[in-house]
């Protein structure tokens, strides 16, 4: 193999690795105050020093997945219908991490 195509080869994959391993996932349930599952929730995850802001919606078991989040201090937001609006702050996420961050939503008016 050339030279200069292995060269390019390697510092491709070197790159590539090193942008993986400085993300992290967020995984969860949304439930209501009894435990069930409630689906098409939508929930903001963002990180206000950085600028950055994912939006993703639960499933119909309620669970959710936010993948490859840069490192750093979070707040999820969750919102659904019939329900209050749920915030947490303080949710740090270290690099190749993934936390679970569970959803409890309270009835709303």
């Amino acid at each position: 193999m050339n030279r200069t195509v292995l060269a390019t080869l390697v510092i491709f994959l070197l790159s590539n690795g090193a942008e993986a391993q400085d993300l992290a996932n967020i995984v969860g349930t949304v439930t209501d105050p009894s435990g069930a599952a409630v689906p098409d929730a939508r929930i903001a995850i963002s990180n206000p020093a950085k600028g950055f802001q994912r939006e993703v919606v639960s499933r119909a078991d309620g669970e959710y997945t936010a993948a490859r989040i840069p490192m750093g201090d979070y707040v999820i937001t969750c919102e659904a219908t019939g329900f209050e609006k749920l915030t947490h702050t303080g949710i740090t996420l270290d690099a190749g991490q993934t936390q679970r961050v569970d959803l409890k939503l309270a009835l709303g008016l």
